[in-house]
């Protein structure tokens, strides 16, 4: 890889807002006014303890489309069975791209197309100029782009991340990151609606993988395979898998609002533009604190804990992604489990620790 050049760290940001706003569901933040900023707080503690760690060279918080996309011009049931967002959710999400503008970090998205699709884009812009890449998400989508310079970064408890490189990938799904869309294209995939052939789970996707290693091999040799049932659930899905694929497919030339990678190229965050914002919204252990500032008392350092935990929502209630229908659906990934609540957010209307 080139090393003259920084890693490069793609967000998929409404992941990591769905994640925040269900971690805090028993138990929501609420700032000064009342509003819920359970997103934006989790959001943002989640975002500094990446830059700790891991103080990305090159970042960018990418966002799904705010109209439909042309999957959902392909397909109408696509992700048709997703949950309503909640309201105060989508309200939060205004804040958070504000709040990441004035740290200094990119934010992109592009109509029509998914985040995945911008990660995707990059993610093999990143490959052919050798440039590390670090995809932060746990959308089991994305995993077909692990392999070469780039990887993944999945959220797990709390702040933590586990990187997935071909290896990880393979052991836990069963085949490697160039088959993941083969395999999805098979099983179906319940949280985006897309369909799969009806009858092939994970283990059989699999095996028959192994035997004919892509989908079209699997079809050009279609007459070859045993036990029977799986053969003819093989031939009536065939026109269901083909489709699948298609929905599944990243658009890797999706239009980017930049015109090279050099662009996403950051400095050290900028938190001292961002602490009134923080304290506006009652999030004093977010805020830098500044001698004299009003509202940094002393106690107040960054991710100040109160006793107590928070639980997570069921994993079923649990948004993945926004869409421009409103629609959600489970995550793909562990929640933020046992955040540290900060007790100036455990206000009026929330339940206390």
């Amino acid at each position: 890889m080139d090393s003259r050049k920084p890693a490069l760290y793609l967000l998929d940001s409404y992941a990591i807002i769905y994640r925040s706003y269900y971690a805090f569901i028993n138990r929501p933040l609420k700032n000064p006014k009342g509003a819920n900023v359970s997103a934006v707080y989790g959001f943002f503690r989640f975002l500094f303890a990446l830059f700790e760690e891991r103080n990305p060279g090159a970042f960018a918080a990418v966002f799904d489309s705010r109209v439909p996309t042309f999957r959902h011009e392909m397909y109408e049931a696509y992700k048709a069975n997703r949950q309503k967002t909640p309201e105060d959710l989508h309200a939060q999400v205004p804040l958070v791209e504000e709040i990441l503008r004035v740290l200094g970090l990119p934010v992109l998205r592009a109509d029509r197309y998914e985040a995945d699709d911008l990660i995707a884009a990059l993610a093999e812009r990143c490959r052919a100029e050798d440039r590390e890449c670090w995809i932060v998400s746990g959308d089991k989508d994305l995993l077909q782009l692990v392999g070469g310079s780039v990887r993944a970064l999945r959220p797990e408890k709390d702040t933590a991340c586990r990187s997935l490189g071909p290896e990880e990938v393979e052991s836990e799904w069963g085949v490697p990151p160039p088959r993941i869309l083969d395999y999805l294209s098979l099983t179906g995939d319940s949280s985006d609606n897309v369909p799969g052939v009806p009858g092939i789970g994970d283990k059989t996707a699999q095996k028959l993988l192994a035997e004919y290693g892509t989908l079209d091999g699997l079809y050009e040799r279609l007459e070859s395979v045993k036990p029977e049932g799986v053969r003819n659930k093989l031939a009536a899905g065939r026109e269901s898998a083909y489709l699948s694929r298609t929905l599944i497919t990243l658009a890797t030339d999706a239009p980017l609002p930049i015109a090279g990678t050099d662009e996403l190229e950051v400095g050290p965050l900028n938190r001292a533009a961002a602490s009134p914002l923080f304290l506006r919204e009652g999030m004093r252990s977010l805020a830098v604190r500044t001698p004299g500032a009003p509202g940094a008392a002393a106690g107040s350092d960054l991710f100040e804990a109160a006793a107590g935990d928070t639980p997570a929502a069921p994993a079923a209630a649990r948004p993945e992604h926004s869409d421009a229908d409103g629609g959600a659906s489970a995550s793909s990934f562990p929640p933020a489990v046992d955040p540290a609540v900060p007790p100036e957010l455990a206000g009026p209307g929330s339940t206390r620790p």
